[in-house]
């Protein structure tokens, strides 16, 4: 949590504290913006706020492009975390 609280501190991050993951699961998002192929790209990363396991990262253009169809917001990629798991073995 105190990690968090300092990552709000910077100016360029944007904190939502219901983000809802591409797997409908409310988080915490950790967002910034930056410009990619001439367009604004939003890059998040949603953790669970009970145990601070990442849920998802995703990135959202912001707006039209010259190379897409897409109506922004759109989302064009993710990584979801459906399950964690421990081993004490390889393979």
């Amino acid at each position: 949590a105190s990690v968090f609280k300092v990552l709000a501190r910077s100016p360029h991050l944007t904190i939502d504290e219901e983000a809802l993951d591409p797997l409908g699961r409310t988080g915490l998002g950790l967002s910034i913006d930056s410009t990619s192929r001439g367009a604004q790209i939003r890059h998040s990363v949603i953790f669970d706020t009970s145990t601070g396991e990442l849920l998802a990262t995703v990135d959202t253009l912001g707006e039209r492009t010259p190379w897409s169809d897409a109506s922004p917001p759109v989302v064009i990629a993710f990584h979801a975390i459906e399950d964690i798991r421990t081993t004490d073995a390889i393979g």
